[in-house]
């Protein structure tokens, strides 16, 4: 039996947990697990949440049984008699050290139990520091069977006691005044042993007469918002050194997030005077434009960072776009543009030098969308179609190109008005129509003859395509909101608002098995953008945001990343990073001083 990836590996390891894992699976595991440093620092985790879980069961029903034994103990009353007359006669009871000794020796078997059920005090992997040993996880995979979160942990609890019998009250005789000449005080109830802390163990507690280790309950703390920011752009910078190597001839299929990375990372604070960064956009622009998303993804890289400075670069990509435009208005993987290739390019300037010295600014917190400054475009670069596409596309690959296109248009890119619009008519002719909503309600991969249901994250996307293309179309025309009467665009932010969540990608996805997580961090960036892009601070009656970052936020793994089911981590990282950072900005007219005659 193989492992073929960490997701596989856990779950063997929840299995394990349950029900026990043995033979060719524990070996398995246990290969996993030695070859595998994040899954090692996962298991450890739940061993000690499980050990701990155990034993906090085990400590509650220890702690009862001597809550009921001090109260027997300490609720004496005085014994009622009667004299021979009838008259009741009140006599205290007398303290007696037998039911101190008693509870001495219950209190001792009490301790001795907790003492054998006590274990180390264990620390979490990833905060041991020099010293503290923490258990291999490897090794629990390896021996016969790990102990499974709900079995004891030592011997069995003794039985909770009996409740005793109450006092003793004889039978009431006709009353006869006589008194008790020197009445005494009734007794008052045992005082409670003060907690005793012992300076060499911490977390010593004392009950009673002995002293026992309660072990440090280790819980994550919650992030916040910047936190979540700051350790997950820790760890994309981290992964950015692997990437950057300038390769070409794999076609617009290669999926590398050389791009999609470099856009999260400007998004973060990061720029031209990062070593890494600069790396990777220097390979980038230097590499041949062979498919959709990267080349959509440069062209809004390029105008977030300098749109003025890298506009030749900009009417490169967007002129590749063009000319992979499918006959039916969207766009598919793609393929290298010869008359894309042949645009002029000036030479690429040398990295600039840090501002101040060599450290290079991140934003800790969220910053807000569309703070970087974009200066004035004052030239305009008119691209035409060249040569058509193949038949028909996918509308993923058409919701990347809408995103390219508007960056080409805030740049000064002339483009033309029927691309724009056929774009907008594919997009219309795609909306899913049934016999419950006959006008269209949402989107899915393909067509509307596709055959299947709409779901979340491709009517995210056509929302957001849709608003690109009114917004577009109303720079040339001088209009303006246009996407506030598009009934198809609407009908598609209800079918959102129906179907809202922030857990799982909304409906039947037509990939990942039917897994509501397949590429659910996808669904949450083109939910961003689709409300973004539209104006909506809410999504029928939901706070899409503050809903969305509580979910990604629980979801954050320890070492910063987030990772689902079909892009991968360092795109799911990426996406996530985007949503939280609100990285979508705003269609408001650009200072560009373009309107088309």
């Amino acid at each position: 039996m193989s492992l073929r990836t960490c997701d596989d590996a856990r779950v063997l390891l929840s299995d394990h947990l349950l029900d026990g894992v043995e033979g060719d699976g524990a070996d398995a595991l246990g290969s996993h697990l030695a070859a595998c440093s994040p899954c090692r620092t996962h298991a450890g985790e739940i061993f000690l949440q499980d050990r701990i879980l155990a034993e906090m069961g085990a400590r509650a029903r220890v702690d009862a049984m001597v809550g009921r034994l001090r109260g027997s103990i300490g609720g004496t009353k005085p014994l009622a008699l009667t004299a021979s007359g009838g008259t009741p006669v009140v006599v205290p009871r007398r303290r007696s050290w037998l039911p101190w000794v008693a509870a001495a020796a219950i209190f001792g078997a009490v301790a001795g139990v907790v003492a054998y059920l006590q274990p180390a005090p264990r620390v979490r992997p990833d905060v041991a520091g020099a010293g503290n040993a923490t258990p291999d996880p490897v090794t629990h995979a390896r021996k016969s069977p790990l102990p499974k979160p709900d079995a004891p942990q030592g011997p069995p609890l003794p039985p909770d006691p009996a409740p005793g019998p109450g006092p003793l009250v004889l039978p009431e005789k006709p009353r006869v005044d006589v008194k008790d000449p020197s009445p005494k005080p009734a007794p008052q109830p045992l005082p409670e042993p003060e907690p005793v802390k012992r300076a060499d163990l911490p977390g010593a507690v004392a009950q009673g007469p002995a002293v026992h280790a309660v072990p440090p309950v280790i819980e994550v703390p919650r992030r916040t918002l910047d936190d979540s920011l700051r350790v997950g752009t820790a760890w994309l910078r981290g992964r950015a050194s692997m990437l950057g190597a300038a390769q070409s001839g794999t076609g617009g299929r290669d999926m590398r997030p050389d791009e999609l990375v470099l856009w999260t990372l400007l998004h973060s604070g990061v720029g031209e005077d990062d070593p890494d960064f600069y790396r990777l956009l220097k390979a980038m622009l230097e590499r041949k434009l062979e498919g959709t998303y990267r080349a959509a993804l440069q062209v809004m890289i390029l105008e977030e960072l300098d749109r003025v400075k890298y506009q030749p670069w900009i009417a490169r990509g967007a002129q590749f776009l063009l000319d992979n435009q499918c006959r039916n208005g969207q766009w598919s993987y793609g393929d290298p543009s010869l008359f894309a290739e042949e645009a002029t390019l000036p030479t690429l300037a040398a990295r600039p030098s840090p501002a101040g010295g060599s450290k290079v600014k991140v934003f800790e917190a969220a910053s807000a969308p569309g703070s970087r400054p974009k200066p004035r475009v004052v030239a305009r670069i008119a691209v035409r179609k060249m040569r058509e596409g193949p038949e028909s596309g996918d509308n993923s690959n058409s919701m990347y190109a809408a995103l390219g296109l508007r960056a080409a248009h805030d740049a000064g890119i002339l483009l033309p008005p029927e691309v724009i619009q056929l774009a907008q008519k594919a997009w219309r002719d795609a909306q899913i129509r049934s016999a419950v909503a006959p006008a269209g309600e949402g989107w899915c991969y393909g067509g509307r003859s596709h055959g299947h249901k709409a779901y979340g994250s491709m009517t995210a996307g056509a929302v957001g395509s849709l608003a690109i293309y009114d917004y577009i179309r109303d720079n040339d025309e001088g209009k303006r909101g246009s996407w506030k009467r598009d009934a198809e665009l609407l009908r598609g932010i209800d079918w959102l608002s129906r179907n809202f969540t922030v857990t799982e990608n909304p409906g039947p996805t037509e990939h990942g098995d039917g897994k509501p997580d397949h590429m659910y961090y996808y669904y949450l960036y083109a939910l961003e953008r689709a409300a973004t892009l539209n104006g909506l601070e809410t999504i029928g009656k939901h706070d899409w945001y503050a809903r969305g970052s509580q979910a990604l936020l629980e979801r954050q793994r320890l070492d910063g990343s987030w990772v689902a089911t079909g892009a991968g981590e360092l795109p799911d990282t990426c996406f996530a990073l985007l949503f939280l950072r609100k990285a979508t900005r705003a269609l408001v007219d650009v200072p560009t001083g373009i309107r088309r005659k």
